[in-house]
C-alpha cells in the first residue's frame, strides 16, 4: 500500500470517492529541490498519484489499479513509485524485512523428560532480533538538518539494499557533499532520494572538488 506524504498537512480532508474535482497544489513547488530534480515523466505522473490519492485522503491504490486507471504498464508505475519517493511513501507498517541478512535468532530451549514415560517434550521460543547497522547513524547524523525526514523508512531502506557494505564510502561522499556551495545553500537531496537514487555514485557528485566548495 503507498501513500502520499504529508497529505493531511496540505490538502483539506476531502469526501473518500470519484467526485473529488480538485486538489491544492502550492507554488513554493517550484523552490522544492525534490521536485526540481524530477523528469518531465515523474512530474506528469506525480499530478496524476495526488489526483488519485484525493479520492482517499492521500492513500492510494495498489499498483494494478493504479496502473488500469493512469493506462500504464504495471513495470512503469512501479518505476515511477520509486523515483517518487520524496512525494509517495509505502506503509511501513504492512511491510516486512525482506533481507534475510538483517535478522538473528535468538532461541531458548527448554526440554522435559518424563522419566516414568521417556518422551521427550521440546519447546522451543525465537525472538527476532534486528542487526544493528554499523554505520546508518553516522551517516544519518551527518546529514543535514533542513531535509531529514522518515529516519525509520530510510534505515529499512539502508537495510534492504545492504548498505552497511559501503557505509563508510557513503559517509565520506555525505561529509564531501556537506561543504560544497550546493549542499550549504540548501539545496540537498533528501535521504531517502539519496538512498533511492544512490547519489554516492552520481559522476557529476563525484567529481566537484574544490570548485564545488568555494
Amino acid at each position: 500500500m503507498f501513500k502520499i506524504k504529508n497529505w493531511g498537512t496540505h490538502q483539506p480532508k476531502m469526501r473518500t470517492d470519484r467526485n473529488v474535482i480538485w486538489i491544492k497544489v502550492y507554488k513554493r513547488l517550484l523552490e522544492d529541490y525534490d521536485y526540481q530534480i524530477l523528469t518531465d515523466s515523474n512530474r506528469a505522473t506525480l499530478i496524476e498519484l495526488w489526483l488519485l490519492g484525493a479520492e482517499n485522503n492521500g492513500i492510494l491504490p495498489d499498483v494494478k489499479e493504479i496502473a488500469f486507471r493512469l493506462r500504464r504498464e504495471k513495470s512503469f508505475i512501479n518505476k515511477q513509485l520509486e523515483e517518487l519517493s520524496a512525494f509517495v511513501c509505502q506503509d511501513v507498517s504492512e511491510s516486512l524485512p525482506r533481507n534475510k541478512k538483517d535478522l538473528s535468532l535468538d532461541v531458548d530451549v527448554d526440554v522435559e523428560v518424563n522419566v516414568k514415560k521417556p518422551n521427550i517434550i521440546i519447546t522451543a521460543k525465537a525472538d527476532v532480533v534486528k542487526k544493528k547497522s554499523q554505520y546508518f547513524d553516522k551517516w544519518w547524523i551527518a546529514l543535514p538538518v533542513n531535509r531529514k525526514n522518515n529516519k525509520k523508512g530510510c534505515e529499512q531502506k539502508w537495510g534492504n539494499k545492504n548498505l552497511d557494505s559501503i557505509g563508510k564510502d557513503i559517509l565520506q561522499w555525505t561529509t564531501k557533499m556537506k561543504g560544497t556551495k550546493e549542499w550549504r545553500e540548501g539545496f540537498n537531496p533528501s535521504p531517502e532520494t539519496i538512498l533511492n537514487q544512490e547519489r554516492w555514485n552520481d559522476i557529476s557528485n563525484n567529481t566537484i572538488d574544490i570548485k564545488g566548495v568555494l
